[in-house]
């Protein structure tokens, strides 16, 4: 979930409280991101049962998307699909969300959405 989301699962205001919470309630693995949350730096944590939650940092692009979380959602699922390790497949797909919002599409005059075919052999 995004940081709002995991508010709204829990009912806590602090977004790694609900991180670990929902941990605690019985997921294995939660990934909470930062993308809809203020700041140059979008941060998404992973918490997990081991209790150590791990944070990774991508600088955070100008504009705002329609579609970041299913596609990092979405990658994350392929990498696994591939045979990634859980770790592996977390940095992997965000890298690769990180480079779609890179080359993001603008159409129209609504959100960019990212550009899933980026750095795709042509």
């Amino acid at each position: 979930p995004n940081a709002s989301e995991a508010r709204a699962l829990t009912g806590l205001a602090d977004a790694d409280a609900a991180g670990a919470a929902l941990v605690a309630e019985g997921c294995a693995n939660v990934l909470v991101t930062g993308g809809d949350e203020a700041g140059e730096t979008v941060i998404n944590t992973w918490h997990r049962r081991d209790g150590t939650p791990q944070r990774f940092e991508w600088p955070r692009e100008p504009v705002g998307f329609h579609g970041a979380g299913c596609t990092l959602a979405s990658a994350i699922a392929a990498r696994l699909a591939q045979g990634d390790a859980l770790e592996q497949a977390l940095v992997r797909a965000q890298r690769f969300v990180q480079g779609a919002l890179a080359a993001r599409l603008v159409i129209g005059s609504g959100r960019a959405i990212p550009n899933r075919w980026h750095g795709a052999r042509q």
